[in-house]
C-alpha cells in the first residue's frame, strides 16, 4: 500500500531504512545488524554509511512522515529515478499521500500473523532442523537431527487427542505439512509447542541459549495478541525483541560467516 521495495530489496523495510548486505553466493539481500567478517561491501551504499556498516538495534534509522515525503520528492526530480528509488527502497509516490490522517509509514503497521507466524517462526525452525538453503546448520549446536524432529512432530500431532478445542486449530506434523500450514498453525505451535519441543532438544549447557532464544520469541508473541496492551508493556516488548535479534545472530555464527 505504501509503493515500497519490500523484502528482499536492497533497502526492504517501510519503517526503517536498513540497507542489506549482498550474499555473492546466491545474489540475494541479507540484513544482519552487524555485518559479517569478509563482507566485500556490496552495496556500497551500506559502505558508504556515515555511522559506518554496522547498524545499533536500538537505534535504527527510522523512516517518519516527513522524510518520506522528501524522498519521494527526491526521488521525482533525479536524473537516475530508478538508483534513488533502490536507495530509498521506495518504488514511487502513493496516492494514499493525499490523505492528511495519513502519516507514513505508521499509519501502516505490521501484521504479527504474516511478520511473525508466516515468516520468522518457519524459517527459524527451517534453520534449526537444516531447511534453510542458503545457511547450513552442519556441526552446529541448534541443528536438529531429521529423526529427532520426525519422532517429536509425530508426537505433536498424535497430542491433538488430549488438546481441548478451545486452544485453537489441531496441531499438525510439522515435518509432513509444513507446506500447508496456515498463520494460526504457526502460532499455536509458537504458544503452545515451540517450548515444550525444543526444551526435549536443547538440554546441554551449549544449547541452553537456543532455548532461551526461543523463550523470548514466546514471550514477545504471547504479549503481542493480548486484547489490550499498557504503554510499558509495548516498551518491555521492544527491548525482547531487541534482546531477541542481537542475541540470535551473536549465537548463531553461520549467519555472521555467510558471505566469507
Amino acid at each position: 500500500m505504501m509503493n515500497m521495495k519490500g523484502h528482499t530489496a536492497m533497502v526492504p523495510c517501510r519503517t526503517c531504512r536498513i540497507i542489506g548486505c549482498l550474499c555473492p553466493t546466491n545474489s540475494h539481500y541479507y540484513y544482519p545488524i552487524t555485518a559479517p567478517d569478509g563482507w566485500d561491501g556490496n552495496p556500497h551504499l551500506r559502505q558508504a554509511r556515515p555511522a559506518g556498516i554496522h547498524y545499533d538495534v536500538t537505534s535504527l534509522p527510522y523512516r517518519d512522515n516527513v522524510s518520506h515525503g522528501e524522498h519521494i520528492e527526491l526521488i521525482k526530480s533525479a536524473t537516475n529515478a530508478t538508483a534513488v528509488m533502490q536507495s530509498f527502497g521506495i518504488n514511487g509516490d502513493c496516492i494514499l499521500r493525499n490523505l492528511s490522517s495519513l502519516k507514513f509509514p505508521w499509519s501502516f503497521p505490521f501484521g504479527m500473523a504474516h511478520l511473525i507466524c508466516l515468516n520468522v517462526v518457519p524459517r527459524l525452525v527451517e534453520h534449526a532442523i537444516g531447511e534453510f538453503q542458503t545457511v547450513s546448520n552442519v556441526g552446529q549446536p541448534y541443528a536438529v537431527p531429521k529423526a529427532v524432529w520426525k519422532h517429536l512432530c509425530a508426537q505433536l500431532e498424535a497430542s491433538t487427542a488430549t488438546v481441548p478445542a478451545s486452544y485453537g486449530r489441531h496441531f499438525r506434523d510439522i515435518s509432513q505439512h509444513k507446506g500447508y500450514m496456515v498463520a494460526e498453525d504457526w502460532l499455536n505451535f509458537t504458544l503452545f509447542a515451540a517450548l515444550p519441543m525444543f526444551a526435549t532438544i536443547y538440554t546441554s549447557k551449549e544449547t541452553r541459549p537456543c532455548l532461551d532464544l526461543w523463550a523470548l520469541l514466546v514471550e514477545v508473541v504471547e504479549d503481542g495478541i493480548q486484547y489490550s496492551i499498557k504503554r510499558d508493556s509495548i516498551t518491555l516488548m521492544e527491548e525482547k525483541i531487541q534482546k531477541f535479534v542481537s542475541e540470535y545472530e551473536r549465537f548463531v555464527s553461520t549467519l555472521l560467516i555467510l558471505f566469507t
